[in-house]
């Protein structure tokens, strides 16, 4: 259940969506408000995720933990753009 959300499709279902199908249903019911967010992220560069990665004191974030927090939003953010995320 690592990366799910704790969305679910159905009452019925034994499984909360992933993140990612959350975000295509609400794409499905609300296409402009979608697009919009992701053209806001669009615009933003990684350096800008960078900075407040680093705001984040030592005491509370190691370097490896930096590195794979700023490689999992790079991942997440590619995959909104370019709409190439898979969720099996």
């Amino acid at each position: 259940n690592e990366g799910r959300s704790r969305i679910y499709a159905s009452e019925h279902d034994a499984m909360p969506l992933h993140p990612m199908q959350v975000f295509e249903k609400a794409r499905k019911r609300f296409p402009k408000a979608a697009d919009a967010w992701i053209v806001r992220l669009s615009s933003l560069e990684m350096t800008e995720f960078q900075i407040i990665v680093d705001e984040v004191p030592d005491t509370l974030m190691t370097a490896p933990a930096r590195e794979f927090s700023l490689n999992l939003i790079d991942l997440n953010r590619t995959a909104l753009i370019t709409r190439t995320f898979q969720y099996d």
